[in-house]
């Protein structure tokens, strides 16, 4: 009985990962740099587009391959291969166009770019607020105690952690500018004058490079 467990855990571990597993591979976000906020923003559609693609394949291996070790003791993607390796390629694609989107001050992720004269104030009042576009840079105090944050996700505070114990800042306020399934993308200011770009994936965060 344990062989057998043995021998099906073996076999599940040589299936394809589920997309949500798989890790970015590394892209600089310099290789965007020379586009414009237009620009990348339809580099962003495009790319979130085959990323949900390829995850859907993904998972649809993943599936088979399930499947493959219940009925002939094999997984499919052995036979076929999977794409793992276009999941890892695009969500490192995707993670370098939100820091390049950051850099190049416009919106972090598939809205419309900031410019002078429709990036919304650094701050707004709770009767203010009508959903605007998120911005990249960290709220400044008011006095007006009914001042609530526009840019606010479910892993801020984990992202102001982290970034305490990567030494950014003391006290960080971490602005969201991007997010999609299962993750959030945060920009905080350090004491150095550097921002720092924040990914939380499911509670777990990491510098984005």
């Amino acid at each position: 009985m344990k062989m057998a467990t043995v021998i099906l855990a073996m076999l599940l571990a040589g299936c394809a990962n589920r997309p949500e597993t798989i890790h970015a591979s590394f892209v600089s976000f310099e290789r965007f740099m020379d586009l414009n906020c237009s620009q990348m923003n339809a580099k962003m559609s495009n790319t979130r587009a085959e990323l949900d693609k390829f995850s859907k394949m993904q998972d649809s291996k993943a599936t088979g391959d399930a499947w493959g070790v219940f009925l002939i003791g094999v997984p499919f993607s052995k036979l076929s291969g999977d794409h793992e390796g276009d999941v890892a390629r695009l969500k490192g694609e995707v993670e370098a166009i939100e820091t390049a989107q950051v850099k190049g001050k416009c919106f972090g992720g598939s809205g419309p770019a900031l410019n002078a004269a429709n990036a919304p104030p650094a701050s707004v009042t709770a009767s203010q607020f009508t959903g605007a576009a998120l911005s990249p840079y960290p709220r400044q105090p008011s006095a007006d105690t009914r001042v609530v944050r526009a840019a606010v996700g479910a892993d801020t505070l984990q992202a102001e952690q982290f970034a305490r114990g990567q030494s950014c800042n003391t006290a960080p306020v971490a602005s969201l500018v991007a997010k999609g399934p299962g993750y959030e993308t945060f920009s905080m200011a350090c004491t150095n004058g550097d921002t720092m770009m924040v990914r939380c994936e499911y509670g777990n965060c990491r510098t984005l490079r």
